[in-house]
C-alpha cells in the first residue's frame, strides 16, 4: 500500500487555540510546574495555619507563606505575557497556509509562499499524542516537530495516516491519547 495524502492547512494554531495547547504542553504533558505550584499553594497554607496556631507567626513566615501563595500567579502572568509576546513575533511560515503530505515514510511540509520545505521522519519522534484539543502532537523529545489538525485531514484517510505513522515509529515511541 502505497498511500499518500495530501491536504493544506497551518504547521501551528493561532490565537486561543494556541494558548490552549501552549498550557497543555507545559502543565499537563509536562507535570513537574503543575505539582511545585500546588506544594507551594498546600505549603504556604499548611505552614500559615500552623504558625497562626501556635503563635509562632512572625514577618519572615508571612512574608514567605505570601510569597509561596503568590508563585502561581507570578508564573502564570509571567506565561500569558510569553504567548502573547510569541505570537506578536512569531515566524510568519507557521500560520501562513502550507501543503502537508502524508507518506509511508514520513511527513512533508511544504510553505510555497516562504519557501519553507520541512521532510520528518516518523521514526525521528519519540512521542505522539493522537488527540490534543483536535491536533495529532508528534515530538522529539521537548520539541514539537509537527502538529496536525485533525478536521484538516480529508475524510476517510484518518485511519490510513495513523496506520503509516504507527508502521513508520521507532520502538521507543510512545503514543498517548489525551482525549
Amino acid at each position: 500500500m502505497n498511500t499518500v495524502i495530501r491536504f493544506t492547512s497551518t504547521q501551528k494554531p493561532d490565537g486561543d487555540e494556541y494558548k490552549k495547547i501552549t498550557y497543555w504542553n507545559r502543565f499537563v504533558r509536562t507535570k513537574v510546574e503543575t505539582v511545585i505550584m500546588l506544594a507551594l499553594i498546600l505549603l504556604s497554607i499548611g505552614c500559615g495555619i500552623y504558625r497562626l496556631a501556635s503563635g509562632t507567626m512572625d514577618t519572615f513566615w508571612a512574608i514567605l507563606c505570601i510569597v509561596f501563595l503568590f508563585y502561581p500567579v507570578l508564573i502564570i502572568t509571567q506565561f500569558n505575557s510569553s504567548i502573547r509576546y510569541h505570537l506578536k513575533h512569531r515566524d510568519p511560515s507557521e500560520t501562513a497556509p502550507c501543503e502537508f503530505c502524508l507518506m509511508q515514510n514520513g511527513i512533508l511540509i511544504d510553505v510555497p509562499e516562504y519557501d519553507v520545505h520541512n521532510f520528518i521522519r516518523y521514526d525521528e519522534f519519540t512521542h505522539v499524542y493522537t488527540n490534543v484539543f483536535g491536533f495529532y502532537m508528534m515530538f522529539q523529545k521537548s520539541k514539537v516537530l509537527v502538529m496536525i489538525r485533525h478536521n484538516d485531514i480529508p475524510d476517510g484517510q484518518k485511519d490510513a495516516f495513523e496506520d503509516m505513522m504507527v508502521a513508520g515509529l521507532n520502538t521507543n515511541c510512545k503514543v498517548s491519547k489525551f482525549f
